[in-house]
Formats: structure tokens, C-alpha cells, sequence
């Protein structure tokens, strides 16, 4: 029995046709195969539209096969990773630069840009003052207190404060007058002169008493302060006052030393004049109003100044009427001490001002 497969190729030609024949014998059940080729010739026609349909197929069959997958399975990709602390320091240094920029970005935009487009400030709803009653408030008054140019006798200079008081005793001990001053150094006064001639007049006297003394030119007052024009009062009733009190201390001061002797007389007088007593009185009426007005530790040296001056003007009461050289020692005393308060006021006027 003869059974026929039929095999059909498509190749750039045409169609091949292959026929087997398998003929198959019964007794030996021997196959003999014979292949048997075909080739149909086709119309032209036909063959163009084989070629049309099946050509660009043949060619992509004959390309070649790539193994290798897109996806690369076999190989693996090293990752690398970065360290915590690198993390952390590139996070810091991104966020100052961006803080910084956005800094610099509002100062020059506060510094540099027009003024009418800036922000407002929170006191922008409040109603402007006009210029006349801004210039008042911010424009200054300058003023000098007036100068008292005096020649101390000054005993000791202590930078410890108990030292200074333990020669302070020693001194009122003996029969000195004697005055210590309020801030450091602490130096003890024992009398005051308003010319050389005077000072060493004085000295000449605690010579015979073997006390050493040494004398200190000294300038209090005459510097400039600058004040708000608001308090006008500083150069009419603080000046003024302060004026009249100088006068009054150089008047006690000359009459004091020039009737200083180591024995005096009985004939020796002393003698203030008729209205000292009521330029003193007028004086002490002015500071005491300004005592009000200046802040606290301005008041305390005032203070001092009217004990001072008071001391001298009822010591020089006293010796109109029974003349001796205790009364004029007092006298002495306290002008050293209105000295000392006036030196204290021009302190606290340079550290404070009048407030």
C-alpha cells in the first residue's frame, strides 16, 4: 500500500512541494521512502503576491537569534550605599544654604529696596507726628555747670576704704579736721585754699604740728553736658543755683584762711557781710525746688552741698560772736564737704544725665 505525504515550502522562487512515497511490503515489513520534489512553477502574477506577503517574513526568519535578555538576568547591579553621617552632613549643609540665601534674599530686600515697598511696621496705623513737634522732642541743649578751681590740702590716698576711715579717725583723734571723700580713691582732705598762696598758708600750719600734707590743684565743673531742650530748667535754675553757691564758698573760703593765725588776738574780728546770710538762704530755697527734679543719687549729692555750706555759714555765725581757730577749722570743713558733693553731683550728671 503506497501512502503519499505532501510537504509544501514556500521559498524565494515559489512554492516546493515534496512528496514522499512509503511503500511498505507486507512479507519483510521492509519501508522503503523515496522523496520525490516538485516544484511548481507559478504564474508571475502569483509569485508577486507571494512575495509581497511572505518575503518580509522569510527575511526576519533568517536573522539570527540573540540570547541575551534586555533585562540582563545574569547581572547584577552593585549598589552603593552612602553613610548615615554623609547623609546627615549634606542634609545640614543644603538646608544653611538654603537659609542663608533666604536671609540674604530679606536683607537685601530690607537694605536695598524702595522704602515705600517695604513692609509696615506694627506701628504703622498710628498717626505721624508733625516734623515741628519731632524736632523738639530729639533736638539737645548743650550746657557747662560752672568751674570751682580750688587747691586742696590732702593728707592720705587709700584704694581700700577701711584704711581710709581707720586715718580718718587718727586724725579727728588728734584734733584735725579732717574729711574723706565718697568714691575711690579715698582721699583725706584737711582744708581747702583758692590760691596757692592760701593753701600754703594752711600748710605751714599742720607743719608745726608734724602733719605731712601735700597740696592738689582741683578743677570741679566745667564740663559740657548736652540735655533735651525739654528741660530748658538745667541752665537757668540748676546753673544759677549752682553759681551762687560757688560765690558763697569762695567768700568763706578767703575770710577763713585770712584770719587763720597760730594765736589769735583778741581784737582779731570776724565779719561776714550784711547779705551773705541771705544769698545763703535764697541759695538753699533754689536747691531744695531742684532736689524734685533730678534722680536720686543727683538729689544726695545736693544734699551734701546745703550740709556743707550750712556747716560753714553757722560756723561763720559762730565766729562773728566769740572768734576762734576751732570755728574757722569748721569753716574749713565744710566747704571741703560742699567741694566733695559738688565733685559727686558732676559724677552722677556724666554717668546719668538729669532725668
Amino acid at each position: 500500500m503506497n501512502h503519499k505525504k505532501v510537504k509544501v515550502y514556500a521559498n524565494q522562487k515559489g512554492l516546493k512541494v515534496i512528496v514522499n512515497h512509503q511503500m511498505r511490503n507486507q512479507n519483510d515489513k521492509q519501508m522503503i521512502e523515496s522523496d520525490e520534489t516538485v516544484e511548481t512553477s507559478l504564474s508571475s502574477e502569483l509569485k508577486q503576491i507571494w512575495q509581497n506577503l511572505f518575503q518580509p517574513r522569510l527575511g526576519q526568519e533568517q536573522q539570527g537569534i540573540g540570547w541575551n535578555s534586555p533585562r540582563q538576568p545574569f547581572f547584577k547591579h552593585k549598589k552603593v550605599k552612602i553613610p548615615q553621617p554623609v547623609i546627615r552632613l549634606l542634609a545640614s549643609i543644603s538646608g544653611a544654604v538654603i537659609v542663608g540665601l533666604i536671609m540674604g534674599g530679606a536683607l537685601l530686600q530690607l537694605f536695598f529696596s524702595d522704602p515705600s515697598t517695604r513692609l509696615s511696621s506694627i506701628d504703622s496705623h498710628l498717626p505721624k507726628p508733625s516734623p515741628s513737634v519731632s524736632n523738639s522732642s530729639t533736638a539737645t541743649e548743650s550746657y557747662s555747670l560752672p568751674a570751682l578751681h580750688v587747691v586742696m590740702l590732702q593728707a592720705g590716698n587709700f584704694q581700700d576704704k577701711q584704711g581710709a576711715k581707720e586715718k580718718l579717725t587718727a586724725y579727728r583723734t588728734q584734733g584735725i579736721m579732717a574729711v574723706m571723700s565718697e568714691r575711690a580713691p579715698y582721699r583725706i582732705f584737711l582744708g581747702v585754699g583758692f590760691s596757692n598762696d592760701e593753701a600754703l598758708k594752711l600748710s605751714t600750719m599742720y607743719g608745726k604740728k608734724e602733719v605731712d600734707v601735700y597740696l592738689k590743684e582741683w578743677k570741679v565743673g566745667g564740663e559740657v553736658f548736652s540735655e533735651p531742650q525739654a528741660k530748658k530748667w538745667i541752665q537757668t535754675e540748676l546753673v544759677s543755683a549752682l553759681k551762687a553757691g560757688n560765690q558763697l564758698v569762695k567768700q568763706l573760703g578767703n575770710i577763713s584762711v585770712q584770719k587763720m593765725k597760730p594765736h589769735l588776738k583778741q581784737e582779731d574780728v570776724f565779719a561776714l557781710n550784711t547779705e551773705t546770710f541771705a544769698e545763703y538762704q535764697k541759695w538753699v530755697t533754689q536747691v531744695q525746688l531742684l532736689e524734685s527734679k533730678v534722680p536720686p543719687a543727683a538729689k544726695e549729692a545736693l544734699s551734701e552741698m546745703i550740709r556743707g555750706l550750712d556747716q560753714a555759714i553757722q560756723s561763720g555765725g559762730a565766729a562773728e560772736k566769740n572768734l576762734s581757730q576751732a570755728l574757722l577749722w569748721q569753716i574749713q570743713e565744710g566747704l571741703v564737704r560742699y567741694i566733695i558733693g559738688y565733685d559727686r553731683l558732676i559724677h552722677v550728671l556724666k554717668s546719668s544725665g538729669i532725668q
